[in-house]
């Protein structure tokens, strides 16, 4: 799937709102073909120095959780940030868009963009303080 840093978002609203472009337009870091699942969890691992090991729930108790949390969510009136749909698009096969890209000159990678992310939560005090020192000393299959 493809994923783009707040900031670039932004750049390319702001540069949108004064351009003559049109069409469908994907928005994106530039990487091709996106990034997997694993490709995160390798990233983030290396980012907070420590490896991570993805576990995926199976499909039908992941579409379980999903009309458990809609059930409840309807037993108040309120709608449900888990939902069978939202279940559903966890398992597309491929959330990458095929239209040309909104050209940035150096767009933020995820990598870049996470560090600054959790780099921010934690001066907010809303992630505790990165465990290990060395946030480089994971090895992948790069």
């Amino acid at each position: 799937f493809s994923l783009i840093f707040v900031d670039d978002l932004a750049r390319i609203i702001c540069l949108a709102a004064t351009s003559n472009r049109t069409g469908v337009v994907e928005v994106d870091d530039g990487t091709a073909g996106g990034y997997s699942w694993h490709r995160l969890v390798e990233i983030a691992g290396r980012v907070e120095g420590r490896a991570l090991t993805p576990h995926f729930l199976p499909r039908p108790l992941s579409m379980a959780i999903g009309a458990v949390a809609e059930g409840f969510a309807g037993m108040r009136g309120r709608s449900s940030m888990v939902s069978r749909d939202k279940m559903r698009e966890l398992y597309m096969p491929e959330w990458v868009s095929s239209p040309p890209g909104w050209p940035l000159d150096e767009p933020v990678q995820f990598e870049e963009g996470l560090e600054k992310t959790l780099g921010w939560y934690r001066e907010a005090g809303w992630l505790a303080p990165r465990r290990r020192a060395n946030v480089h000393n994971i090895k992948t299959s790069e």
